[in-house]
């Protein structure tokens, strides 16, 4: 925990609410909910699809809301743009929101993913939704794209972690004080590719998002075990074959797998 940071805050409530495959978004979750704990505030943490907003969300400024999800062609997964769309109208509600971007580290160097304009977007819904957003950001996870690059070694994703756990502290307890989190080098770097990638961006939610899915498979080395169709957080996974069971993607995969 950062001592610089102000410990007190105006809040009695914490809601965060986290979209995860693999468990990137979930493992920023935990330390979230930690802090939150240690402040004595009454915290709900839950993935989204199982989240009740609008029992669970107050509409006064001693609530403060937090969504955590992947990315998925440079911006934030369709799942992740509907829920958010859905979430009650508020007047006084504080939010914020943070993606989990590919990172990856060669030798001593970390070398952050691209989000881009996937916490922007989340942030403008919820502008619109009537929230009073503090902040976003980006924390660089272990990138699980297998089907892309090769796995890293355990030492280098421990080390991905225990670096994204020291940022998430530090961001949660500015936005557990009240305070403001825009103008940072992660938010600049971001904006700059957003600015790029756009137009890819674009390109995902109209039409790649629903072929993307058919990049996955169950290959031989598949113990048909069902853990993955069984925690799937939007059941885009079945189980599939008479004899040997194995995973098929459907279309409504997200690729949530960051």
């Amino acid at each position: 925990m950062n001592k610089n940071i102000p410990i007190s805050t105006p809040y009695q409530n914490t809601i965060i609410y986290f979209l995860s495959g693999t468990g990137n978004s979930y493992r920023i979750s935990e330390p979230m909910q930690s802090i939150a704990d240690d402040k004595d505030l009454k915290t709900i943490k839950s993935s989204v699809n199982s989240a009740k907003p609008t029992e669970e969300i107050k509409d006064n400024n001693t609530c403060i809301l937090g969504l955590i999800f992947p990315i998925h062609g440079f911006t934030a997964p369709w799942y992740m743009i509907k829920f958010t769309w859905r979430l009650p109208q508020v007047k006084k509600a504080h939010a914020f929101c943070a993606a989990t971007r590919a990172g990856f580290k060669f030798a001593k160097v970390f070398t952050p993913g691209i989000s881009s304009s996937a916490t922007f977007l989340i942030a403008l819904i919820l502008f619109f939704k009537g929230y009073k957003v503090q902040g976003v950001t980006s924390f660089d996870m272990p990138s699980n794209w297998y089907s892309l690059h090769p796995i890293q070694k355990e030492k280098s994703i421990r080390q991905i972690i225990e670096r994204a756990t020291l940022k998430t502290s530090t961001f949660t307890n500015i936005m557990l004080a009240g305070k403001q989190n825009w103008f940072t080098w992660t938010n600049l770097y971001e904006i700059s590719w957003t600015i790029v990638l756009t137009p890819i961006s674009l390109g995902y939610i109209m039409v790649g998002r629903l072929f993307f899915a058919k990049m996955f498979f169950a290959n031989k080395n598949c113990d048909g075990c069902s853990i993955c169709s069984k925690n799937c957080p939007v059941n885009a996974i079945e189980m599939r074959g008479k004899e040997k069971p194995k995973p098929f993607w459907k279309y409504s995969c997200e690729s949530c797998i960051i």
